[in-house]
């Protein structure tokens, strides 16, 4: 599933807020919130950073609303597998059986610099999705 919510802040984009309230309301509405994360679930996060982010972290709450109703952990293991990053997507699997709740956080650095984007390789960064040959 491809996400295009969230934001880039001073080179650094989150999918969400902590508490899910990303409108800063009060409330957690119903377009709002951290991403929906069962096993197997795959998100294409389009990050609009415009750059290879130099670095990401990958959080996981088993509550809609992260911190503000629970608890927000860094996720381990097979609990988020980042099959890729490049300059538009960052692309996460739950590889695990639980069911989560999913935010991203992805830094372009301080100057809102990203890497360069490596050679396209199998298992490493690089370009995300084929681009299609112009006719």
């Amino acid at each position: 599933m491809t996400y295009r919510g969230g934001e880039p802040v001073d080179g650094e984009y989150m999918s969400s807020a902590w508490d899910g309230d990303d409108d800063g309301d009060g409330e957690v509405g119903p377009e709002e919130g951290l991403l929906y994360f069962p096993g197997g679930m795959r998100y294409d996060i389009r990050h609009k950073l415009g750059k290879v982010p130099r670095s990401f972290q990958i959080y996981l709450s088993f509550e809609r609303e992260g911190a503000r109703s629970g608890t927000l952990a860094q996720a381990a293991g097979n609990q988020a597998e980042v099959r890729c990053v490049d300059e538009e997507s960052l692309i996460v699997v739950n590889g695990s059986c639980s069911e989560y709740w999913l935010l991203v956080v992805a830094s372009a650095g301080e100057d809102g610099g990203g890497a360069e984007a490596p050679p396209a390789g199998e298992g490493a960064p690089g370009r995300c999705r084929e681009e299609s040959p112009s006719p």
